[in-house]
């Protein structure tokens, strides 16, 4: 349990912190809140009729599948006629229905021009033909640039042999990324850790090499984003970014910590800077849960300096807050002192200084 005076780990057999000298009943009392208040926010919660997955009773959307919960009397009973689902059936059945009706009628249209047997009708009935394999093309060519865009793969041209120019996408790559299981215990030294500085420049960090089996990143829009997949989710996700925001930065830090407000189900731990830094930058950490459960961890580090945010979140198996000392615990040690914009001032540390509660060398 944390002290409530200095927020270090205290024991409860003694009557007072042996750094600051709070009564620990104090911080037991504290705790009791904060853990009534947990299992009040736990009771806040209803069930998303799409996905099922059990969301706070506030939220406009369902923070796991995207469907909206605009009429909360309706997500807490789940007996809305017609719910997200069979709005999109019904919509996708509208489609089908309009196209086709549509080639019903143009189908017919050119069975009654041929029936005619007018050449004209013949050379409309080939530029039709021609016009509409162009706007396939095209559109199949806005599809597949906007998919490059999004995941990160690169346009190159090259020159074909009649002159033409033909353009290749290759997809940047990410190293340590083809881990055939998740291997925490091989990930308790800070060499076990790749360091990736963002292509302009703007911040750094470093992720475990033994963790992930899959992963992308877009350095036109400075974007990372890495995983370890089971077949059926994400089990392991580490998702760093930045984007535009402009204003003073313990304003947007404000923005920020809203923002996380309806992933994190139940939070345990939070940090934020008090006054801007000698960078210009202010920050705030979250730790907490993203189920109902208290299985699934989240740790967030989002910054700003006036300019942009600056955030990684990272979401991990874990069952119990409590356990400090946990390997899964190291690995979030390391991600925070690697990482540029969190605030750190010691260097990564080894595992055994982890265990001893040693800081380790400053930065």
């Amino acid at each position: 349990m944390k002290c409530i005076g200095c927020g270090k780990e205290i024991s409860t057999d003694k009557k007072f912190c042996k750094y600051c000298a709070t009564p620990v009943q104090k911080s037991i009392e504290a705790y009791e809140r904060e853990k009534q208040a947990r299992e009040r926010e736990q009771q806040d919660m209803v069930q998303c009729p799409v996905c099922k997955n059990m969301v706070k009773s506030h939220n406009i959307f369902c923070t796991y599948c995207g469907a909206q919960l605009s009429k909360q009397e309706e997500i807490e009973t789940g007996t809305k006629p017609g719910g997200t689902g069979s709005k999109i059936l019904k919509i996708i059945l509208v489609i089908v229905l309009i196209l086709t009706i549509a080639v019903i009628g143009v189908g017919a249209f050119y069975f009654i021009k041929i029936k005619n047997g007018t050449s004209g009708d013949k050379t409309t009935e080939a530029e039709a033909t021609t016009q509409a394999a162009q706007t396939t093309q095209a559109e199949t060519d806005k599809e597949t640039a906007e998919y490059a865009t999004s995941s990160g793969i690169q346009k190159t041209q090259t020159k074909e042999p009649d002159g033409t120019t033909a353009q290749k996408t290759e997809k940047k790559p990410l190293s340590y990324i083809d881990n055939k299981s998740m291997n925490f215990h091989a990930c308790l030294s800070p060499d076990a850790y790749e360091e990736i500085t963002s292509a302009d420049g703007e911040f750094s960090f470093a992720y475990p090499k033994y963790l992930f089996n899959g992963g992308e990143y877009n350095d036109q829009i400075n974007d990372y984003k890495l995983y370890y997949n089971n077949g059926t989710e994400n089990e392991v996700y580490l998702h760093v970014y930045e984007k535009e925001q402009e204003g003073a930065p313990l304003d947007n830090i404000q923005l920020l910590k809203q923002s996380f407000s309806g992933i994190i189900q139940t939070q345990y731990y939070e940090w934020e800077s008090e006054e801007v830094d000698s960078k210009g930058m202010a920050r705030v950490l979250l730790g907490g849960y993203t189920d109902a459960a208290n299985t699934k961890g989240i740790y967030i580090i989002a910054a700003n300096n006036g300019r942009k945010d600056y955030i990684m979140e990272f979401h991990y198996p874990d069952s119990d807050y409590t356990n400090l000392y946990k390997e899964v615990n190291y690995v979030v040690d390391c991600l925070y002192r690697f990482s540029s914009f969190g605030g750190g001032t010691y260097k990564p540390r080894t595992y055994q200084q982890f265990l001893d509660d040693e800081w380790g060398e400053k930065k």
